[in-house]
């Protein structure tokens, strides 16, 4: 156990590994409650997200979960967010390290608009569960048909007598659902899940395998690969920022800033038994070209894989071969494409 942002966070139940491969294999159980939750009500709410976020919230139905950012003036990233609109709320998912930031973000830029800005993180509890067998657990506990609910959708569900929202979204690579329930009810829906699954080989997954999995799907971590500096065209995720709505936060720097990028996010596999982390430099020939955002050894391709920044696309293209520097000796690896992993999802 951790201390993760002032809550009591599992590293691993087992081993990173056995767990990270249960997922890839099977199915895996989460506890996301340390993740933060932000309610936004009344007349106004999906103007105001559409003016504070990057994602078209006007144009999104009942039911529809899209990713996205709040960008300060800069065109930086305050947070990448989740955005669930339903009949009479907007859910914002935020990154559990910028909870209180967020909020503040939000409340700051309210701007006389008749929204009401409620933080539900202690009342609306968060768990997941991940894998191929993730519908097939779950569905031996709810009665709703959960092959109808596609992926980046959410409908309400019922498990053990406890209503939830379940989202077919995820941070693993895998298919699978984010539940939404009541704290007070989550450790009896928990504790059916996981008893559910065990037979089948479903097992608790930590923060260590969490990292993992995500990094093999080349999921960006706040902190590592995005923060207030950064844009999102320059950690490769434009697709995420619909310029051509109305006026919102950041939207003129965006304009500018994604024609002018000074770096590049890209995918590094390792070509030796090496393991990169975070930090270590990126060179190019002689010359230092960037910097690891996230390293870690990949259970399910066996060697060495990375995140990393490099000042010049030209570097950054899919089949360059580049150096990282680990413990003082400069260790070959190559630039490939992103994701290192994918799984096709029902969409």
């Amino acid at each position: 156990m951790t201390d993760f942002h002032d809550w009591l966070m599992p590293v691993q139940y087992t081993s990173i590994t056995d767990e990270h491969l249960a997922v890839r294999n099977v199915a895996g159980l989460f506890d996301l409650c340390h993740m933060g939750r932000i309610r936004l009500t009344g007349p106004d709410r999906v103007a105001f997200a559409q003016r504070l976020t990057t994602a078209n919230v006007e144009a999104m139905t009942t039911g529809q979960v899209e990713y996205g950012f709040l960008c300060n003036e800069r065109g930086g990233i305050v947070d990448d967010i989740t955005i669930y609109r339903d009949e009479d709320e907007i859910l914002l998912v935020v990154n559990g390290a910028n909870r209180l930031k967020a909020f503040d973000w939000l409340t700051k830029h309210r701007n006389g608009q008749n929204v009401e800005i409620a933080d539900a993180s202690e009342r609306l509890a968060m768990i997941a569960i991940q894998g191929p067998l993730a519908q097939a657990i779950l569905q031996e506990e709810t009665a709703h048909p959960l092959e109808t609910i596609r992926y980046y959708r959410f409908w309400r569900i019922e498990v053990e007598g406890v209503g939830m929202l379940a989202s077919r979204t995820g941070y693993t690579g895998e298919d699978g659902f984010e539940l939404y329930l009541d704290a007070s009810r989550c450790e009896t829906v928990w504790n059916a899940l996981m008893e559910r699954g065990r037979n089948r080989g479903c097992v608790p997954v930590g923060l260590g395998a969490r990292d993992t999995l995500r990094l093999e799907a080349a999921m960006p971590l706040y902190g590592n690969e995005l923060d207030d500096e950064t844009t999102p065209f320059e950690a490769g995720l434009g697709k995420f920022v619909v310029l051509d709505k109305p006026d919102f936060v950041g939207q003129e720097a965006l304009l500018e800033r994604a024609k002018a990028r000074t770096k590049f996010l890209c995918c590094l596999i390792m070509e030796e038994r090496a393991v990169p982390r975070t930090g270590y430099p990126v060179f190019y020939d002689k010359a230092e070209a960037g910097r690891v955002t996230s390293g870690t050894f990949s259970p399910t391709l066996g060697k060495g894989i990375a995140m990393a920044y490099i000042h010049s696309p030209y570097f950054a293209q899919v089949g360059t071969q580049v150096l990282v520097e680990i413990r003082g000796k400069k260790t070959p690896a190559k630039v490939v494409r992103r994701p290192f992993y994918s799984r096709k999802l029902k969409s």
